[in-house]
């Protein structure tokens, strides 16, 4: 992870989740989403300290009941936003965030 970030050039910072704003930020969507899909995780100085992006993981072929039916379904992976309190979901960009330059390493 370290060597895909050092060559994505997105810097470590102290971040939203050790709760603490960054220094400095000015990455953009695209190398934060990289960093993402390496298996790091992203926040933005404009979010609330301690909230922050990862990736959950998909199935890997793995199939999931759905309750109360007789449909198995396969799990994909996807994006999740943790916010300060510990709640996490599904993250979906604002043309803000996704138009944003200040993206750092969490």
């Amino acid at each position: 992870m370290k060597d895909v970030v050092k060559k994505m050039k997105l810097k470590k910072v102290s971040g939203s989740r050790s709760g603490r704003k960054p220094q400095s930020a000015s990455r953009s969507f695209s190398v934060a989403l990289e960093a993402i899909k390496a298996g790091g995780f992203v926040s933005r100085t404009a979010w609330e300290e301690g909230s922050y992006l990862f990736l959950v993981g998909a199935s890997g072929g793995k199939t999931l009941d759905l309750p109360r039916t007789k449909v198995k379904v396969n799990v994909c992976g996807f994006i999740a936003k943790c916010t300060p309190d510990g709640m996490a979901s599904p993250y979906v960009p604002t043309h803000e965030d996704l138009l944003s330059n200040d993206w750092f390493t969490a």
